[in-house]
């Protein structure tokens, strides 16, 4: 359930501004299934926020 809201708000964001969309489609060009990889999922998260650096190097350490 987790997982869907992410994608649900990760789509409600890409849909906002083209330039997210265009990473994600170079993610998904790349042969990375983002929806299936909880890790790839939360990096494509952290590269979308506003976060300070060092929360979004905690995401991005994150392995759980």
């Amino acid at each position: 359930a987790l997982t869907q809201e992410l994608i649900k708000t990760i789509r409600d964001i890409i849909s906002m501004n083209p330039l997210y969309r265009e990473s994600l489609q170079q993610m998904l060009h790349q042969g990375q299934r983002v929806v299936d990889n909880p890790v790839y999922l939360s990096d494509l998260g952290a590269a979308l926020t506003g976060a300070d650096a060092q929360e979004l190097q905690q995401v991005l350490e994150e392995m759980d």
